[in-house]
C-alpha cells in the first residue's frame, strides 16, 4: 500500500537530520522531523488546492517524488545516519530507565492496535473532522463550500490535512486515527527533551515521558480523530524550541519555534490560548535579561521571524475565513466566548474546569464535590454568558473521550504548581518557572475567554501535557524516591482507559472482545440507533437502476454526516457527488446558481428546499429520501 510512503519519508528525513546534526541527538531530530513532515503536509495541501488538484494521483506523485529525491540526493547520508543512529540507540537504551520504557511501550502498542482496527467514530469526526475530508477529496480543493455544519469550514484544518493525505495514499480511512496516535508518541519525546534541557537526568526524562503518555485523555484520544492531542504536540514543541532559541540565540532555532507555533495554531484554536503564556514569558523574561541595545534589537527581530513564520502557515486558512466570515479567526455562529465578564463568573469557570477532572469511581465522593460546588455558586453555574448552550454541570466518572477526566494527573500538577518555589535555584530553574507560569496562566486564560463546556476536559489536554512535564521535574527535584511509586499508581489508574475507553475499546462491559465488531457498526458506536436509518436510506438510493450523479444532504448544524460518505461512496471516489442543500447560514452564498439535485437525503422536516418542491420516496423515523416533484 502506498501509505508506506509516509514512514519512508519520515525515516529518511530523520536519518538525514541525525547524520548532519548528531550533536542534537535522536529525540531533537525526531521532533524536527515531525515539524518538517506536517509542514510538508500543510504546504502541499494548500498548493494543490490552489489549482483544484487535490487527488490521489497528485499526492502519490508528491510523496513518492520526495522520497525518491532524498534517496537519490542523500544516499550516503542515509546509510551513515542509519549506522550512527543504530549505535546511539543501543547506547541510549543501556542507560535509559527500563521501567518507564516498558510501560510507555505497552501504552503505545495497545493504542496502536486500537487505532488501526477501529474506524474513526468520534461524534465530532462524524459531523465535521472526517466529513470535511470527504468534501475536500471530491471538490479537489480545501476551498470553503456550502454546509450546514460550519465547523467544517472555520476550524483549523491541520489534523484533517494529515488524514486527507493518509486517505488519498491508502484509498480508505484505516489510517485516519494514526495522526493522533503519532502525536502521543511525539509528545513523549518532546516532554523528555524539555526535562533534559532543564537539566534533569535520564530517570526524570523517562518519568516525564511516562506521565504524558498515561494521561487518560491522551490515551483515549490517541486512537481517534479528535485534534487536542495533536495540538498538544506542537504546544510542547513550541515550548521546547523557545528554550532552545533563547539558549542558542540561533536564527535556525527561532525558525523551528515559529514553525511549531504556526502548526499549533493551524491544528487547534485553543493553541492561541495555551501558546500565548509561553510566548509572553519567554519574550518578556529574555528581553529583560539582555543588557545591550543591539542584543535586544536582534531578539525583537527574531521574535518577528517567529510570528511571520506562524502567520505564513495559517495564511490560506485565515484568508478563507476572512472572506466568508469577515474575520481570520472565526467561530462561525457559535458563541464560544464569555460575555459580561465578572469576578464570580471567572471563579465559577475556573472551579468547573478544575472539577471536570475530579470524578472518581466513587459516586458518593463525586456527589460530595458536585454538591459543594453547586452550593457555592448556585445559579452562576447556569449563566448563559459563561456556559456553552444548555450544558449542565455535574461530576460523573466517565471513560468516554469527550468527558474523561485526569484525576491523578490533576493532583500531581496541582502539587507541582504549589511546590515549584520550594525547589533549589540552579541551572534551568527559570524554565521550570516558565512551565508553571504557562500552565497556571493558560488555565486562567482558558477560563476567562471560553464558555464552560461539559467536554472541556479534553480541550485542556495541552495544559496537562506541559503540566505533566512540570510535575516530573518538581517531583524529581523534591522527592525523587517516590517517583517510581507514583508511576505505579498512575499506570494502574490509567490502565482501564486503555482497555475500556469509549467509543473505541478492547473489551466490552460484558467481557466480549470489542475489536472484532463489524467495522460499519463501529462507525455508529456513539449513536447505534441511527445505523439502520442511515443504512436503509442509502441502500434505497443504491438499489435504484442507476446511481444518481449527485445527492443532496439536508441536515442540521450538528448531525452525523460522515457515515453517508462511507455508505454511498466506494474508496472515496468522486461519484456520487454529495453536497449540502437548503443551507441556513452564511455559507449558502457559496452555492452560486446551482439548484438542488434530483435526490436529497433529509433529516429536516421541510419538503421545499431552495424553492424546489420535493416528495418523500422513502422514510424511516427522522431520515427521509426526497425526490423532486
Amino acid at each position: 500500500m502506498l501509505i508506506i510512503l509516509v514512514p519512508l519519508l519520515f525515516i529518511s528525513l530523520w536519518l538525514i537530520l541525525f547524520n548532519r546534526r548528531r550533536a542534537k541527538g535522536i529525540r531533537r531530530t525526531f521532533l524536527e522531523t515531525s515539524l518538517i513532515l506536517f509542514a510538508f503536509i500543510a504546504v502541499s495541501t494548500e498548493l494543490f488546492s490552489l489549482f483544484n488538484a487535490i487527488s490521489s494521483l497528485n499526492f502519490i506523485l508528491a510523496w513518492s517524488g520526495a522520497v525518491l529525491f532524498l534517496f537519490a540526493k542523500f544516499r550516503r547520508e542515509l546509510r551513515t545516519g542509519a549506522f550512527e543512529m543504530q549505535a546511539e540507540l543501543r547506547e541510549k537504551l543501556r542507560s535509559a530507565p527500563k521501567f518507564y520504557l516498558i510501560l510507555i511501550a505497552f501504552v503505545y502498542l495497545a493504542t496502536l492496535v486500537i487505532a488501526l482496527v477501529s474506524p474513526p467514530n468520534t461524534y465530532d469526526s462524524m459531523t465535521y473532522h472526517m466529513a470535511r475530508v470527504g468534501h475536500w477529496i471530491q471538490n479537489g480543493s480545501v476551498a470553503f463550500y456550502p454546509t450546514a455544519i460550519l465547523r467544517q469550514l472555520y476550524n483549523p484544518p491541520l489534523a484533517e490535512y494529515g488524514i486527507l493525505h493518509f486517505q488519498l495514499l491508502s484509498g480508505n480511512d484505516y489510517f485516519a486515527n494514526l495522526v493522533q496516535w503519532f502525536a502521543l508518541v511525539a509528545c513523549g519525546a518532546a516532554a523528555s527533551l524539555i526535562v533534559k534541557v532543564i537539566g534533569q537526568d535520564a530517570k526524570a526524562q523517562g518519568f516525564a515521558a511516562f506521565l504524558c503518555t498515561t494521561i487518560p485523555t491522551a490515551i483515549v484520544q490517541s486512537t481517534g480523530t479528535q485534534n487536542d492531542l495533536f495540538a498538544s504536540l506542537f504546544v510542547l514543541a513550541f515550548f521546547y524550541f523557545f528554550i532552545a532559541a533563547v539558549e542558542s540565540n540561533a536564527w535556525s532555532d527561532f525558525g523551528w519555534t515559529g514553525t511549531a507555533l504556526g502548526l499549533a495554531i493551524l491544528a487547534k484554536g485553543t493553541a492561541y490560548v495555551f501558546c500565548f503564556p509561553i510566548g509572553l514569558f519567554f519574550v518578556v523574561v529574555h528581553f529583560l535579561s539582555l543588557e545591550k541595545s543591539p542584543a535586544r534589537v536582534r531578539f525583537a527581530k527574531q521574535v518577528g521571524v517567529v510570528l511571520f513564520i506562524a502567520l505564513a502557515f495559517n495564511a490560506g486558512h485565515y484568508t478563507r475565513n476572512a472572506k466568508l466570515f469577515g474575520s481570520p479567526v472565526s467561530t462561525g455562529e457559535e458563541p464560544l466566548r464569555n460575555k459580561n465578564l465578572t469576578a464570580k463568573m471567572v471563579l465559577s469557570n475556573v472551579t468547573r474546569n478544575y472539577a471536570l477532572h475530579l470524578a472518581t469511581a466513587s459516586d458518593s465522593l463525586n456527589a460530595t464535590f458536585e454538591n459543594a460546588i453547586k452550593s457555592a455558586f448556585g445559579d452562576e453555574l447556569k449563566n448563559p454568558d459563561s456556559t456553552w448552550s444548555d450544558n449542565q454541570f455535574f461530576i460523573v466518572y466517565s471513560s468516554h473521550e469527550d468527558s474523561v477526566g485526569n484525576f491523578v494527573h490533576l493532583w500531581l500538577i496541582t502539587f507541582a504548581l504549589l511546590a515549584v518555589f520550594l525547589i533549589r535555584r540552579e541551572s534551568g530553574t527559570k524554565y521550570i518557572y516558565a512551565a508553571a507560569f504557562s500552565v497556571a496562566f493558560g488555565f486562567l486564560l482558558f477560563s476567562i475567554l471560553l464558555k464552560w463546556q461539559i467536554w472541556g476536559s479534553r480541550l485542556q489536554l495541552p495544559l496537562f501535557m506541559l503540566g505533566s512535564v512540570l510535575a516530573a521535574v518538581v517531583i524529581g527535584r523534591l522527592v525523587p524516591r517516590v517517583a517510581l511509586w507514583i508511576a505505579v499508581l498512575v499506570f494502574l489508574f490509567s490502565l482501564p482507559f486503555v482497555y475500556y475507553s469509549d467509543p473505541r475499546r478492547i473489551w466490552e462491559k460484558d467481557g466480549s472482545f470489542a475489536l472484532n465488531k463489524p467495522r460499519r457498526q463501529q462507525y455508529f458506536k456513539n449513536l447505534p440507533d441511527v445505523e439502520p436509518l442511515f443504512v436503509e436510506a442509502t441502500d434505497f438510493i443504491k438499489n435504484r437502476s442507476a446511481m444518481p450523479e449527485e445527492i443532496g444532504l439536508h441536515i442540521e448544524f450538528n448531525e452525523y454526516e460522515y457515515p453517508f460518505w462511507i455508505l454511498l461512496k466506494k474508496d472515496f471516489s468522486r461519484q456520487p457527488f454529495l453536497r449540502h442543500v437548503g443551507v441556513p447560514n452564511v455559507s449558502s452564498k457559496l452555492n452560486g446558481m446551482r439548484s438542488p439535485p434530483e435526490f436529497v437525503i433529509s433529516i429536516r422536516p421541510e419538503l421545499t428546499i431552495e424553492g424546489i418542491e420535493y416528495k418523500v420516496v422513502w422514510s424511516k423515523d427522522v431520515v427521509k429520501v426526497l425526490q423532486k416533484k
